[in-house]
């Protein structure tokens, strides 16, 4: 069925006037909050583009403000406090308006051929010093593996399953990265040795609530799902299952062809 662009308008303007005679019928705060979020999705308010735009520029500075004092008193515990509590407030602002434009599929992957390994080190470096902090060790196994992706996004997903096998990964263990392929796909596992998940949580890792929900005080929950956005964004995917005896493995898939 073809549809012209005349009937659209037509059709959007009797949706539009449905919507107001449905407000005005609104009598409770629940029902009115129903139809404010479907007149924002329809007009195009971006409640969290405005938030994230808003934080950043306070967030900048609140940065460059930390940054000067851990130079000038490197040995301040309150400090380096100071300075990790905002680069995390800085991923969770970034993450969160990340996740927001995947989800409208506002992301546009650049796709081209893709050197793996040499894509994720920087991200193996970069987190080694938070790990050796926690007395967690990295270990690396690079192969050499060429997929078809999206630097940036392999980059993104990769990065948020490393921090979060970090982040649960008990003091004194290991955290291994490894690379594998087959004919359709190019895998990295990143295996941690902690506490792995509940079987009946396993089917929710990537629901953002229920991340909340279960471990609460481990962020806000979008780690796994955000990976998981921009491995789809690409063609790919994030798994995770649980490892024997214990911890927990997740997988990025990147494709190897167009």
């Amino acid at each position: 069925m073809v549809v012209s662009s005349d009937d659209f308008e037509s059709e959007w303007q009797r949706l539009v006037a449905c919507l107001d005679v449905v407000e005005r019928h609104a009598a409770t705060h629940a029902e009115r909050a129903k139809v404010l979020a479907v007149r924002r999705a329809l007009e195009g308010d971006d409640l969290v583009g405005v938030l994230c735009h808003d934080l950043k520029d306070p967030l900048a500075a609140i940065t460059m403000g930390a940054a000067l004092l851990r130079k000038q008193l490197p040995s301040e515990r309150a400090v380096e406090a100071l300075a990790s509590a905002t680069r995390r407030l800085d991923r969770v602002v970034q993450n969160a308006r990340d996740l927001d434009l995947l989800r409208k599929g506002s992301f546009a992957p650049q796709l081209r051929p893709l050197p793996v390994a040499s894509v994720i080190l920087p991200n193996v470096e970069r987190m080694r010093e938070a790990a050796a902090a926690r007395k967690i060790a990295i270990v690396f196994e690079p192969a050499e593996s060429r997929a078809y992706g999206d630097p940036n996004a392999t980059s993104r997903a990769f990065a948020e399953l490393l921090d979060n096998a970090i982040g649960f990964a008990p003091e004194g263990t290991t955290v291994r990265v490894a690379l594998s392929e087959d004919a359709t796909h190019v895998r990295v596992f990143v295996d941690d040795e902690g506490a792995g998940i509940d079987d009946a949580h396993l089917p929710h890792v990537f629901d953002e609530s229920k991340n909340r929900a279960h471990r609460p005080r481990r962020g806000a929950g979008r780690g796994l799902p955000l990976a998981r956005a921009y491995a789809q964004a690409q063609g790919g995917d994030v798994e995770v299952s649980a490892r024997s005896p214990n911890g927990c493995r997740a997988t990025l898939l990147v494709k190897r062809g167009a």
